[in-house]
């Protein structure tokens, strides 16, 4: 038996999705992570380690709420439209800015629009204020040693904020799980080299990436793997000792020069290979030297989708983050779509609204359209087991991004640009 053919392999260890994810996140996701210090300034997306308590309070002395007098609050007590009561200013009363401390015996603020001026250095007001109306006292909105946030939060703009009002200056966070991205094939050429036919641009690195760092993980391309099964193992078994997550793009199909299986095998365990999905059925999932390996499709669409429902869980599951809910909404395919019975099958559709109605309109379908999941706004899920959805069904579609503005969408279809 050849090299190729004994690597080349159908798909023995074929799962449905759940299965497959299930397995694969109960063996690869254990254990904690190692925690860093970062600036507070430097933390926007990181997840908390350790809670974070306030330094000193928030604000740290009386201030004005509001532009106007600051004055006692007694001292207005009785103060009516018929009767109102007169301040000496400065004297009885005192200037403030929105922030400036309050003065000593001071303890509330006439907002400026109800101030009446009378002659030079007197002024009226025509109702009582309640001590602290206007008022900011200290601690106010964060007091000594509260927690500010808690551990294995996702911080956030107004996050950064907040720690930094109560002198959080520092906060531990949890390290970014690093990424080993394995990019396999002789045929490979890096974007921007001389097109040579038979060669293929070698871009899903970058789109492996971009995904890695969304979900919170530190990417590291590697030097491109030829087709050559014992420098793929080498490759692997290296990539496994410093990483905590590695992906090998390709090679995890079930022809003769995909090795990707064979070679998680060989250096550990393979635990799938063969998803019940489409795109993405040929991903490959294991474990080498304890480190999880996903081995992603070689078609851009195969290996985002795959990306998305393998990777990204897992990073997330590393920092201790749960699993988003995701943003949907309803749709009528205004045509017919079929499916294969044997896989979960995600369709590609953008959005338009005509007379009220929401459509969602299906795009090329090829593993390889990576211009269709660029303009993609959403994907339709059909079960295995389902033959397919029929023309005018409503159905519910995941966002992919934000619900677009449909009251503004110009809505073409056809087989030609219509303008």
């Amino acid at each position: 038996m050849t090299e190729k053919a004994r690597f080349g392999r159908r798909y023995l260890r074929r799962r449905s999705l759940d299965e497959a994810r299930d397995l694969f996140l109960a063996k690869a996701a254990g254990g904690g992570r190692a925690a860093e210090t970062v600036p507070t300034v430097e933390a926007l997306g990181r997840v908390t380690a350790s809670p974070s308590a306030a330094r000193h309070p928030a604000p740290f002395y009386h201030s004005s709420a509001m532009d106007g007098l600051a004055v006692s609050a007694a001292d207005t007590f009785g103060a009516t439209e018929e009767k109102p009561v007169r301040f000496h200013v400065p004297g009885e009363a005192a200037w403030v800015d929105t922030g400036d401390p309050i003065p000593a015996e001071k303890d509330a603020v006439v907002v400026s629009e109800e101030i009446h001026y009378r002659e030079e250095g007197q002024v009226e007001i025509f109702r009582p204020l309640a001590p602290g109306d206007n008022v900011r006292v200290t601690g106010q909105e964060i007091a000594t040693g509260e927690m500010v946030l808690p551990s294995g939060w996702k911080v956030g703009p107004a996050d950064v904020g907040s720690l930094l009002a109560a002198g959080v200056t520092e906060v531990e966070v949890v390290a970014r799980p690093r990424v080993a991205i394995l990019p396999t094939g002789s045929e490979m050429i890096r974007p921007g080299e001389p097109l040579v036919k038979g060669k293929v641009v070698e871009f899903n690195s970058e789109i492996a990436a971009a995904l890695v760092r969304e979900a919170g993980g530190a990417p590291a391309i590697e030097p491109p793997v030829p087709d050559d099964r014992e420098k793929l193992c080498s490759a692997l078994k290296e990539a496994s000792t410093g990483a905590d997550v590695v992906v090998v793009l390709a090679g995890s199909s079930a022809g003769t020069e995909d090795f990707t299986p064979g070679a998680i095998e060989s250096q550990g365990e393979l635990l799938v290979h063969g998803v019940n999905i489409a795109p993405g059925k040929p991903t490959a999932l294991g474990l080498v030297q304890g480190c999880p390996v996903i081995g992603l499709p070689g078609y851009p669409v195969a290996m985002t989708l795959s990306a998305r429902l393998f990777l990204q869980p897992l990073l997330r599951r590393l920092l201790g983050l749960a699993e988003p809910i995701p943003l949907t909404t309803r749709a009528v395919l205004p045509r017919a779509v079929p499916s294969r019975l044997d896989s979960r099958e995600f369709i590609r559709v953008r959005l338009g609204r005509v007379g009220g109605t929401t459509y969602a309109y299906s795009l090329p379908r090829g593993s390889a359209a990576i211009l269709s999941y660029s303009r993609a706004q959403g994907l339709v899920s059909i079960p295995e087991g389902v033959e397919g959805i029929p023309a005018g069904r409503e159905v519910d579609v995941e966002m992919l991004a934000g619900l677009p503005d449909l009251d503004r969408t110009v809505v073409l279809s056809g087989s030609h640009d219509l303008l």
